[in-house]
Order: structure tokens, then C-alpha cells, then sequence
């Protein structure tokens, strides 16, 4: 099943103590949910919703915005809720989004991460944040924050830079928050990112790797036929087992196989 970006919710920077994001459109259980907060420097999270593990945070170079990433497979609760909300622990800007990605592998949600700053503002930035997927047709959320009201735009990865589409660009007083995705055939190391930048920004970016699901359902379906002789009374009975030969190809997670296995690349790696 191919791992996809499905629809998002976002919440405009505002001055408040908490983040209340709406569901995605869509939500079903077992998909993915990654909410991207943006914070004022020394706000955090008091409270997050329940079951939301925390990934990361990365604040910018001069200490004006944090950006937090948490993640949740969806349940049962999940997709009856409407609304999920993250106390924080006082009341200054924030805002946030929540993305809704289906045929993800649960078990490791985000098999790659990098984050990065950037040091002297400008409006094209480069990040140091390379990321490594180890499955082919993995897909990258690239999420951004900034300190400056600005359009996002352009974004890309050194190697290989696949086709971006942008999710959300939301802008409030000061800050905003921007995110896009792409699906990578390749394995191999990205590079570092960039985007452009409307005006000069003070910009952090987050690069997520979500790996698709190895799971599959077969369904199997028989049908038996009983031929009776007329006027004999004939109580037939029948069983059938049907059996399913699988076989499993996986990809293999290090570059070479003469490698000591010390070097190997663990999935559940961050």
C-alpha cells in the first residue's frame, strides 16, 4: 500500500495558551496524524493530547520561534474526536497544523528525521538536514517555521529533488508556519533542503521520512457444485482449506552486504 499525504488543518499564530486543531477530513483508524506546532521561545507543551508521542523540537537562530512535531496512529477515539488541543504553558503566539497521511508503517511512523536553522537571515535558505529513507517511495514532509511574515515557496532537496506540493502557508502577525510534501523513489541521502523565501526570515525546517506499510489482506473464495441422483436422499458434506504461499521480498536496510553488522541501518532509527 503506497504511504500518502491525505488533508490537514491548521491553526493561524495568535496569541493564546492552548492549540486546538480540527480533524482531518477523512481520518480513519490506523492512519497517521502529525501536528506541527509553532511556539513562542520558552513556551512548551504542558499537555498534549492523549496518545501523541513527542519527535522533536528545533528553535530558530535567534530564539524567537520553536517548532514542536508530535505523532499519533489514529484509533477509534481518534475518528470519533473533532477537535485535538495542546495546552502550552503560558499564553503568547502559537499556532499549528494537523496532517492526516494514510498507508503508513505504524510500528516506526517516522523512520528518518533532520532538522535544521539557519544562522544569517535570508531569503533562501539552506538547511543542513539531510535524511536517508530506507524504503523507495517513502514520503518527505518538508515543515517550516519562521519569525517573519513571509510566503514560502520553492521547495527542494539537493539529490534527486522530487516534485513538492504544498500542503499549508499560513502566516500570523510575526510567524508563520509552511509545509510540503513529495514522495522519493530514491534511497540514497537527500542533501541538504532549501526553500525561498518572500522576505528575509529568521526559519527553522523539519524533514520527516514516513515509510509506507509492508502489510497486505488476501481474500480468498471458493465455490463447490454437489451433484445428487433424483429420489436418492444424499446429505453432503464439504471442507476446503485453502492455502496461500507468500513470499516476502524486504529491502534490504544497509548499503552493502559485506557490512559488519554494527553498521547496519536500524528502521526504527531516528
Amino acid at each position: 500500500m503506497a504511504v500518502a499525504y491525505e488533508s490537514s488543518t491548521t491553526v493561524a499564530p495568535t496569541t493564546a495558551s492552548s492549540i486546538a486543531l480540527t480533524k482531518p477530513s477523512g481520518l480513519a483508524i490506523g492512519d497517521l496524524m502529525v501536528a506541527h506546532l509553532l511556539l513562542t521561545v520558552g513556551q512548551t507543551v504542558s499537555s498534549a493530547p492523549t496518545g501523541f508521542t513527542f519527535k522533536d523540537t528545533v528553535t530558530d537562530s535567534t530564539s524567537l520561534s520553536t517548532s514542536d512535531i508530535y505523532y499519533k496512529t489514529a484509533d477509534s477515539g481518534d475518528v470519533a474526536a473533532s477537535t485535538f488541543t495542546f495546552t502550552l504553558s503560558g499564553s503568547s503566539s502559537c499556532g499549528g497544523a494537523l496532517l492526516r497521511v494514510s498507508g503508513a508503517t505504524s510500528s516506526t511512523s517516522i523512520s528518518e528525521y533532520g532538522e535544521a536553522n539557519i544562522v544569517v537571515p535570508t531569503t533562501t535558505p539552506s538547511f543542513a538536514n539531510t535524511v536517508t529513507p530506507h524504503v523507495a517511495s517513502s514520503l518527505l514532509l518538508f515543515m517550516i517555521t519562521h519569525a517573519n511574515a513571509s510566503a514560502i515557496s520553492a521547495y527542494a532537496v539537493a539529490t534527486s529533488n522530487p516534485s513538492w506540493t504544498e500542503v499549508y502557508d499560513v502566516v500570523g502577525g510575526v510567524r508563520g508556519l509552511a509545509c510540503a510534501w513529495a514522495v522519493r523513489p530514491e534511497v540514497t541521502a537527500t542533501g541538504n533542503s532549501s526553500v525561498t523565501c518572500s522576505s528575509t526570515n529568521q526559519i527553522t525546517s523539519q524533514m520527516l521520512v514516513i515509510m509506507p506499510t509492508f502489510l497486505s489482506t488476501i481474500s480468498d473464495s471458493t465455490t463447490v457444485t454437489d451433484t445428487v441422483q433424483q429420489m436418492v436422499a444424499v446429505f453432503p458434506t464439504d471442507s476446503v482449506t485453502p492455502t496461500d504461499t507468500i513470499t516476502v521480498i524486504k529491502q534490504k536496510t544497509w548499503a552493502t552486504l559485506n557490512k559488519i553488522a554494527t553498521t547496519w541501518s536500524n528502521l526504527t532509527k531516528s
